[in-house]
């Protein structure tokens, strides 16, 4: 009764400095490894900046972290619930500590590098322009911070996410390569290079290849260091309007 209390009034029990001390230790042990010590994100969504897509209250956050996203990476936390609330207490310690890093680069080159020298919106998409054959970038620096994007452009090949490994089928001489969106025991769902979805029943396959690794290039070299904080820095800008 007591927690259902708690979940409809939205706001935790436990937010003292306390709890945000205990918080950052939970936080360590559980979070940090996919959304940076200091909840700047990494593998998993920038944590500190105070806006979430899931839910804005505290309660929202309790059941993200309790039952885990459907969908993405995120699992359930098998944790008492009183230390999902110290950790919650300590990402709201984040988010009032937190302004939006200084990078270096110029962003207005850096946007017309991503544009034109790139070619990344063949893959990428930003609002309502680009492609759907890589992540839609459109608010990733809410998610991401500076290091892991110039990581991403810089070394594509080493935090590549199951949604982005691609298959390659062969069935009635035809070859298809496209990105796994569905597999279960009897069909594969891939959507191709083209933008399609193409289903397969997989006693008609004559071969499947699944290859792990990212199909964007590395810009290593493509561009020169300053050219790279350019770009960052206009990737920097592609974030979540923040609540008032």
């Amino acid at each position: 009764m007591w927690m259902l209390l708690v979940l409809f009034l939205q706001a935790s029990p436990h937010a003292s400095a306390d709890d945000v001390e205990r918080g950052g230790k939970a936080y360590r042990i559980h979070c940090a490894r996919c959304h940076g010590l200091a909840g700047e994100g990494g593998r998993g969504p920038n944590l500190a900046h105070g806006d979430f897509y899931r839910g804005e209250t505290d309660a929202d956050l309790f059941r993200s972290v309790e039952d885990g996203i459907a969908g993405t990476e995120m699992p359930a936390a098998f944790i008492a619930p009183a230390q999902i609330w110290q950790i919650i207490a300590f990402v709201r310690a984040l988010n009032q500590a937190s302004e939006p890093a200084s990078v270096p680069g110029d962003a207005s080159r850096g946007e017309i590098l991503f544009r034109e020298n790139g070619a990344c919106l063949q893959c990428h998409r930003v609002g309502r322009e680009g492609g759907f054959a890589g992540p839609d970038l459109s608010t990733v620096a809410s998610r991401r911070s500076a290091g892991h994007l110039r990581a991403a452009v810089l070394q594509p090949d080493e935090d590549v996410r199951q949604a982005y490994w691609t298959a390659t089928v062969t069935t009635g001489g035809e070859t298809t390569t496209g990105f796994i969106r569905s597999n279960d025991r009897h069909h594969l769902l891939l959507l191709d290079l083209d933008g399609r979805l193409r289903s397969f029943r997989k006693d008609e396959l004559t071969s499947v290849e699944i290859d792990r690794q990212s199909t964007m290039q590395s810009y290593d070299g493509f561009f020169d260091p300053g050219e790279v904080e350019d770009l960052v820095a206009y990737l920097v800008t592609l974030r979540k309007e923040r609540s008032r």
